[in-house]
């Protein structure tokens, strides 16, 4: 398992490394550029999964949401306490 820090888009680790890649709250700043980072990053049979911390339900019309979707993302529920928010998974 690796931690990073650092911007999205420009993650200091080679290509193909990752059998799984996950985002909390951390995704939409720019998002064709970081979902184009974080399909580099993990092979292909892998998973992304990006927790947006967008209620849900929420507008369809979501600027985030709607390019979660056009990237193939899948969109899901996930509690947390006793709110319900948005997830985006996709197998690479």
């Amino acid at each position: 398992m690796f931690v990073v820090c650092g911007f999205l888009n420009a993650i200091p680790l080679p290509a193909d490394l990752a059998d799984a890649l996950l985002t909390h709250r951390a995704i939409g700043w720019d998002p064709a550029s970081e979902l184009a980072e974080v399909e580099r990053l993990v092979r292909k049979g892998g998973v992304a999964l990006h927790q947006a911390g967008m209620p849900y339900p929420a507008a369809a019309d979501a600027p985030l949401h709607q390019d979660l979707l056009s990237w193939g993302y899948a969109e899901r529920a996930y509690e947390d306490g006793e709110s319900q928010y948005r997830k985006y998974d996709k197998e690479i």
